[in-house]
C-alpha cells in the first residue's frame, strides 16, 4: 500500500442557517474541471473576513476530511484556492466548507467525467478494505499506451493517474514527505518525481547526482544510488545514502 496524500478543498456558497452563531459568509464559489484529468478539480472561494477553513468531501458511500495542506489561502485570509484529488470517474460529489464562525454550506458539487480513451482495464478479483492499511494502492503499468501510474482506492477503483509523455517502467515507487511520487525508470535508470496535483514531472539522471547508477534496494519501496567502486559492494553498503535524492 502506498499512501497518497488526498489534498482536497471545496468552494461553497452561503445558504445555511446561523443557529450555531456563525456569521462569516462564503462567496464567489467556483469549481473548474480539466477534461484530460477528470479525477481532480480546482476550487476557489472567498470569505468576508479572514478564516482558516475546514473542508469535507462527500461521496456516494463515504466522506472524508481534507488536510489543511490542501488549501491555499491569501495573506489576508480571505481568498482561498485548492485542488480536490482522489475522485472516482463518473461519480457525483458535494463539498462542505466550515470553520470557526463560518456559515457552513454544501451547495457546491461536481460530477466527474470518464477516464481517457486507452485507460487500462484493471480487474480486481477481490478486496477486503477492513483488512487494508489506510491509503491508496499505487501501481505502475508499463508498455500499455506508453505506461501508466495509477492509484486505486480500497475497492480497487482508480482515483488518480499519471501518464508520462514517453514509455517508462516503474520500480521502487514511493511517496516523498512533500507529497510527490518518486519512482525509478528501469529502462533509462533515471529517477522521476511526479507532482500529485499537477502531474508535472522532474527527471533526475545519475550524473546529476554525481553517481553511476540509481537502483532499487531491498528496503520496501526504496531507491538508492552508488558510484564506482561502491556499486560492486554488498547491498548493505549501498543503503548508506537512501535519502541522497529525496530532497531534490
Amino acid at each position: 500500500m502506498v499512501p497518497l496524500v488526498a489534498l482536497a478543498a471545496a468552494a461553497l456558497a452561503s445558504g445555511c442557517g446561523t443557529s450555531n452563531g456563525a456569521t462569516i459568509a462564503i462567496s464567489d464559489a467556483r469549481v473548474d474541471t480539466d477534461p484530460d484529468y477528470p479525477l481532480a478539480v480546482t476550487l476557489g472561494f472567498t470569505s468576508a473576513t479572514a478564516i482558516s477553513p475546514t473542508v469535507t468531501v462527500i461521496g456516494p458511500d463515504r466522506e472524508w476530511p481534507v488536510p489543511s495542506a490542501g488549501i491555499a489561502t491569501s495573506p489576508d485570509g480571505t481568498d482561498h484556492h485548492a485542488l480536490v484529488v482522489g475522485l472516482r470517474p463518473r461519480t457525483e460529489y458535494r463539498f462542505r466548507i466550515a470553520g470557526k464562525n463560518v456559515i457552513a454550506d454544501e451547495s457546491l458539487g461536481v460530477t466527474t467525467g470518464p477516464v481517457p480513451d486507452g485507460f487500462p482495464k484493471i480487474d480486481v478479483q477481490r478486496t477486503v478494505p477492513e483488512r487494508m492499511a489506510p491509503g491508496l494502492t499505487l501501481i505502475g503499468l508499463s508498455g500499455i499506451g506508453g505506461g501508466w501510474l495509477i492509484a486505486l482506492d480500497a475497492a480497487g477503483r482508480p482515483v488518480w493517474y499519471y501518464r508520462p509523455a514517453e514509455t517508462l517502467t516503474f520500480a521502487g515507487t514511493r511517496q516523498l514527505p512533500d507529497g510527490r511520487i518518486a519512482f525509478l525508470d528501469t529502462r533509462w535508470r533515471a529517477l522521476y518525481l511526479v507532482d500529485v496535483l499537477t502531474r508535472s514531472e522532474t527527471r533526475i539522471l545519475p550524473e546529476q547526482l554525481g553517481v553511476d547508477t540509481i537502483h532499487p534496494i531491498s528496503a520496501p519501496t526504496a531507491i538508492c544510488c552508488c558510484s564506482a567502486p561502491s556499486c560492486a559492494r554488498s547491498p548493505a553498503s549501498t543503503t548508506a545514502r537512501p535519502s541522497r535524492w529525496s530532497a531534490t
